[in-house]
């Protein structure tokens, strides 16, 4: 083929030098780049780029070359190719499964995800825990059990913010896996809600509790429960509006 395109090169009125590469020769040819460039080896005028274009393509159109072209592609297309099958797509449930299993996996081990806001709330509770202890039941602790519930609230849900970078990263690679072909947004959207929903109950829960008995809060498995599910709407409401800005 190299042998081939030289010989066309010089039939058209441009030879190879004798030490210089054919490669490079063929890209000088037609490269814009080069029109400015002296040849100090020759004085006559060299063709420019566009120059040199046009006239190979006129001498590529030409019966010589364009009937040996179409025989060589009619000579190709009967040639057999390799059996194509066509694969289809995984299903829903499958692709589901498996994107909630990675994205789990993904948050145990990123410790920014999950496990560093566990321990900053483990310690928010301690703290309001200890400013607010056992505030009591009598009509004057009223204010006080507003503003824990308040504070509990207000700093779960704002804390919701450290694992913005490590959604962002997985944002990139779902970006990615889209174009791809891999899945769409409901798959992602759903396994990751699915992932993340039992690591906000463990963040939500540990330190709801021990907050709630620390302070003193209305005694009783339903109150506890009532007060411990809304942490978990909250910060589960607060991690989709996350997600929805990233």
């Amino acid at each position: 083929a190299s042998g081939a395109t030289q010989q066309f090169f010089t039939e058209s009125g441009f030879p190879c030098p004798p030490l210089r590469n054919p490669s490079d020769h063929f890209l000088r040819t037609i490269n814009k780049d080069f029109d400015e460039e002296i040849v100090e080896s020759s004085k006559a005028r060299r063709k420019t780029a566009a120059e040199a274009i046009e006239i190979l393509t006129d001498a590529y159109q030409s019966p010589a070359y364009s009937e040996k072209t179409m025989d060589r592609i009619a000579e190709m297309k009967g040639i057999g190719g390799a059996p194509f099958r066509k694969r289809e797509q995984a299903s829903f449930s499958t692709k589901l499964f498996v994107l909630t299993r990675r994205s789990f996996v993904n948050m145990h081990r990123d410790i920014g995800y999950y496990w560093m806001r566990l321990g900053v709330y483990l310690g928010i509770g301690i703290c309001l825990g200890t400013i607010f202890y056992q505030v009591g039941h009598s009509y004057s602790s009223i204010q006080a059990r507003c503003e824990v519930i308040m504070y509990t609230t207000a700093l779960l849900t704002f804390m919701a913010i450290g694992g913005f970078p490590s959604f962002v990263e997985d944002v990139k690679v779902f970006r990615r896996e889209r174009l791809s072909g891999h899945y769409g947004v409901a798959e992602f959207v759903i396994s990751n809600t699915l992932s993340a929903t039992p690591y906000l109950a463990v963040i939500a829960v540990i330190p709801g509790a021990m907050l709630y008995y620390l302070t003193g809060l209305t005694k009783g498995p339903d109150r506890f429960a009532y007060f411990v599910v809304n942490l978990c709407m909250c910060t589960l409401l607060v991690e989709s509006m996350m997600m929805i800005i990233a």
